[in-house]
């Protein structure tokens, strides 16, 4: 297909005759199973995504809740 530059205007694809309509029908097939398997990759990723940032949450809290405290310390300490 991307010697005789695809599926022409009429959807044949040039030079195959008959046999262009099984070619094209598992070239649709492979298209649905790969935007299929790119929908889970892209569902994992974001779940991933929504994880690593909960977890990105939770430390930023630790840190200022640390800071907090230390700086409780500190003035105590001067007082």
């Amino acid at each position: 297909m991307e010697i005789v530059g695809d599926i022409n205007k009429k959807g044949h694809i040039f030079g195959l005759g008959s046999q262009g309509v099984v070619v094209k029908e598992y070239f649709y097939v492979v298209s649905l199973e790969k935007a299929a398997a790119m929908e889970a990759k892209n569902e994992a990723l974001t779940v991933e995504l929504e994880k690593k940032n909960l977890e990105q949450e939770m430390i930023k809290q630790k840190l200022e809740h640390l800071d907090q405290m230390f700086g409780n310390f500190v003035s105590n300490m001067n007082s």
